[in-house]
């Protein structure tokens, strides 16, 4: 039944246009905008976006939430999707927080993870930055929920606040503050000291956002804070699971 719904929603994002217009502001030397592809329809790997390709597992305890894959180019050898290219920043970030904080070696096989990306589409000119402000919502409105009541896990851990923001715009599943304040926490920082939870069908999932492990992270946030970050988020995995 899974993959029977895996399919339908991989069918669905590469027939979707939506975003194809929404470009980033002309002052850009270079205007970004998003192109989609064929999602691995007509090969035996299927993708609703390219980092379900090396964490793809439609049973898993925990999802990770990137923003999107970068240029569509990228990776062009498919091989390096399905193991996870350690030249990508954010990979092998990934890589030292899941080995240091929750003793999972990404590479050992059946592992209990699930990547994705907000956005299912391809950056036509970068890799990152220059992102259009409408990009995540459209699919986390569109696709998410539908992904997550697929793979039904226990955490989810979002990278970044703009993917963690665009969980709030799902359509049918719906993000709850544990513990609401009155004026609401101005950085990331402050943000990640809230408990966060989904409530799939009776079932508690916890969403924990984080800052991302990508090429710029160390200016936010040191390796050793992010272990300790993800050290937490374990603490509740241990406790769920």
């Amino acid at each position: 039944m899974k993959q029977l719904q895996f399919t339908q929603l991989a069918q669905d994002v590469s027939n979707c246009h939506l975003c194809a217009n929404m470009i980033t502001p002309p002052h850009f030397t270079q205007p970004e905008y998003l192109e989609n592809d064929d999602h691995g329809l007509h090969t035996d790997m299927l993708y609703v976006n390219r980092w379900n390709l090396w964490q793809g597992n439609l049973d898993a305890d925990i999802m990770v939430i990137g923003q999107d894959y970068g240029q569509k180019e990228s990776g062009s050898d498919i091989r390096l999707w399905k193991i996870g290219d350690d030249s990508d920043p954010t990979n092998h970030g990934l890589r030292t927080l899941f080995r240091e904080a929750f003793s999972i070696d990404i590479d050992a096989g059946d592992t209990p993870l699930f990547f994705t990306n907000m956005a299912n589409c391809y950056r036509k000119q970068r890799t990152s930055g220059g992102m259009h402000a409408g990009w995540l919502p459209v699919c986390a409105s569109r696709y998410m929920a539908r992904l997550i009541r697929i793979v039904r896990p226990k955490v989810i851990i979002v990278l970044g606040l703009a993917a963690f923001e665009a969980m709030y715009c799902m359509d049918g599943l719906q993000v709850q503050c544990k513990n609401p304040v009155e004026s609401a926490p101005g950085t990331l920082a402050e943000i990640m000291k809230y408990d966060y939870r989904i409530d799939l069908d009776g079932c508690e999932i916890g969403v924990f956002p984080v800052y991302h492990p990508g090429a710029n992270s160390k200016r936010n946030r040191s390796v050793e804070q992010q272990v300790e970050d993800w050290k937490e988020i374990k603490g509740y995995y241990d406790r769920v699971k």
